[in-house]
């Protein structure tokens, strides 16, 4: 149970700036966004060689003989269909299948469907309306996008660790590939400090895959061997070009209240008995991160090795990691977290506490929460952070006002101490309002944040004040909520 293939949802930008949008009431369509939010959304659906268009309301995008565009539909039809005829600068154009007309967005809100040719107002821009933070699945290879040795290869079984995180950053209507060091992909596979024109991509879809344009014409292709994004030749898409993009599960490491790590170095047994390396050594190997992935049905967490093997109650009410375990159907691989003053109590699938024992193994037998069955939790694989609220994107507005209703993110910079969570914009750290002590700004004091994981790909924010942060829909972010977990206090990561 990996991360969860993404829906491809995107907005449609047209050459006066403005987004394909669907009115909340009435159905209506025009073209009068001026920014990507949910109504700009549309999801696209692939069927042979043409698409339809779904509106976050269900219904679909149509045209009749005429030319009238219209959003009354939640059944596909013929009116529906559309092809996608990408132009070499990446831009679409929608071309109607059963009238062979082109959709024109005329840069006064006006939409029809009636040209013959294209021509600027035919041409619409994509902007992905996916969370910007993934992993990247090379379909061919089957095997994840990651740094290594100053690259990007697609040589990784299973996306495993903060190297396996790479960020979709949309620039002048394309698409720059931000790895985890902050740099950014080249065309011929270097690595860059800032976004240059080599450094953009283009976003093309072809049976129902991803796949990645440069500005020679050429597909992303990895390489054969370890997978290296090098300079391609590749004119065409194939299956060698298709890409997958996957949610990327929280990962991290377990410390035990004696501040000893979980790891499964032993073998079967999960024991907190590793002591943090150095720096320089490396702090933890593979066998101490852990991946959290939420069981939606059953609302409940499995934790997943990197050998792909999963925590679960034993007979004797011990914690072990095996292989052939499917967390959708077992409940003995299912655990609860209680957040509790920034530490994480793990409760089994027998409503018991887990707690460590003096050598380290890890046991569920525990009725309630004491200082050993206090548990931090590292995440490791987000040392850079986009998050986005109910109501748009946190980001800056000026030099310290954080605002939570943006169409474009802020990429933050997190680090993890004993007290939690430092969050930062460059030299600039996420404060309270010592006005208040309640609104989110930028100041010069690094200050401690927790995070709780409440779902897939999402979290709630614990401020120092022991308030929850909350999104507002006219841009106000504050830590004023008593409790977390509602549509406002939950930010996806």
């Amino acid at each position: 149970m990996a991360g969860e293939e993404l829906k491809y949802k995107f907005g449609l930008r047209n050459t006066a700036g403005k987004y394909l949008t669907m009115e909340s009431f009435g159905n209506k369509v025009n073209a009068n966004g001026s920014s990507l939010k949910a109504k700009q959304v549309w999801t696209l659906e692939q069927e042979d060689s043409f698409v339809f268009l779904k509106s976050h309301k269900g219904f679909y995008l149509a045209t009749d003989k005429n030319g009238n565009v219209t959003g009354d539909n939640d059944e596909k039809g013929n009116d529906e269909k559309f092809e996608v005829d990408v132009q070499s600068d990446g831009r679409w154009a929608l071309k109607s299948v059963p009238y062979g007309r082109y959709l024109s967005g005329l840069g006064d809100d006006r939409l029809t469907c009636s040209a013959s040719s294209v021509g600027e107002n035919e041409l619409w821009m994509i902007h992905l309306a996916i969370h910007p933070q993934v992993c990247i699945k090379s379909v061919q290879r089957s095997k994840y996008a990651h740094l290594e040795d100053g690259e990007l290869r697609f040589n990784e079984l299973v996306p495993w660790g903060s190297d396996a995180v790479i960020s979709m950053v949309f620039d002048e209507g394309r698409y720059a590939l931000q790895v985890s060091d902050g740099r950014y992909v080249t065309l011929d596979g270097n690595m860059v400090d800032t976004i240059t024109n080599d450094a953009r991509f283009v976003i093309a879809f072809k049976e129902g895959h991803l796949a990645l344009r440069d500005n020679n014409g050429c597909y992303l292709t990895p390489a054969a061997g370890n997978g290296a994004v090098k300079k391609s030749s590749k004119s065409s898409i194939g299956k060698a070009q298709y890409l997958l993009l996957e949610d990327s599960p929280p990962q991290g490491v377990f410390y035990a209240s004696d501040g000893r790590l979980a790891s499964t170095r032993q073998g079967a047994d999960v024991s907190a008995n590793q002591k943090k390396g150095s720096p320089e050594e490396g702090e933890f190997s593979d066998k101490e991160i852990f991946q959290l992935e939420f069981v939606t049905d059953a609302k409940r967490w499995a934790i997943r090795t990197v050998e792909n093997e999963y925590w679960f109650l034993a007979n004797n009410s011990g914690i072990q990691a095996k292989s052939g375990i499917d967390p959708k159907k077992d409940n003995s691989a299912h655990f609860e977290f209680d957040y509790v003053d920034g530490k994480t109590a793990i409760k089994a699938s027998n409503g018991k506490y887990i707690f460590t024992k003096p050598a380290g193994h890890l046991y569920a037998t525990s009725a309630s929460v004491d200082e050993k069955e206090k548990f931090t939790f590292q995440c490791i694989n987000r040392p850079l952070l986009a998050l986005k609220s109910h109501h748009g994107f946190i980001a800056s507005r000026g030099s310290t006002k954080l605002e939570c209703n943006r169409s474009n993110y802020d990429m933050f910079r997190v680090v993890f101490t004993d007290a939690g969570y430092t969050i930062a914009k460059g030299s600039s750290y996420w404060n309270l309002d010592p006005s208040d002590n309640n609104a989110v700004l930028l100041g010069p004091s690094p200050t401690p944040f927790s995070l709780e994981f409440q779902g897939r790909s999402k979290l709630c924010i614990r401020a120092p004040n022991g308030k929850y942060l909350k999104s507002e829909q006219n841009g106000i972010f504050s830590a004023t909520a008593d409790s977390g977990g509602d549509a406002n206090t939950l930010f996806e990561f």
